[in-house]
């Protein structure tokens, strides 16, 4: 017992000098002083989270598959009005999730894609495409989907009400994709003016 106790007082005390550069005084360190930025307190106010929905006055209703976002409040019941970014803020979304829906089944080979668009005359504008999801026939009955996180995020600006409208990229199959559910997660920004 006391041979091993030894043997691991020399073995500490030999690590303790490589670490020192091989002599016994303190080893070089760099220390680097930097300015860490500032975490700002987020208005809770200001955490949007927003799901699909219907409604008759939409800018979205026009085109049967584009679907209108409503803000959801903290106990997960949507608002009444589609939700527009209000005056003096920019949207920042940051997380994506959706799932699409087609009635009997997709088809294999089949590759859908969700996207957020605000409805413009002649053609609308896309804000957001999501990541292919391939159909294949393991998957292709019941609800498909994808969620992403966003590095950079969306920015949508002020006044501006926008869509989610689901496709598939292959125009054999049918362009349009019945987007049946999404959530979008994201924070409203003031802009200085």
């Amino acid at each position: 017992m006391k041979s091993m106790l030894l043997a691991a007082v020399v073995l500490l005390s030999s690590m303790n000098v490589l670490a020192k550069g091989g002599e016994d005084k303190p080893a070089q360190v760099d220390v680097v002083n930097a300015v860490l930025p500032v975490q700002e307190t987020v208005d809770i106010s200001n955490h949007v989270v927003l799901s699909i929905g219907i409604s008759a006055t939409s800018q979205c209703a026009p085109i049967s598959f584009n679907r209108a976002l409503f803000r959801l409040g903290p106990d997960g019941v949507a608002e009444t009005e589609e939700f527009v970014v209000p005056d003096g803020h920019v949207l920042i979304i940051k997380d994506v999730h959706w799932e699409a829906f087609q009635a009997p089944s997709f088809t294999p080979g089949q590759t859908l894609r969700m996207s957020l668009v605000i409805p413009a005359s002649p053609s609308p504008r896309i804000l957001f495409r999501s990541s292919r999801v391939d159909v294949t026939a393991d998957n292709a009955t019941g609800l498909l989907g994808g969620s992403q996180t966003l590095n950079v995020g969306v920015m949508i600006g002020a006044g501006q009400s926008f869509c989610a409208r689901g496709a598939s990229e292959q125009p054999q199959f049918g362009l349009s994709v019945l987007v049946s559910q999404a959530y979008l997660r994201g924070t409203l920004v003031p802009v200085s003016q």
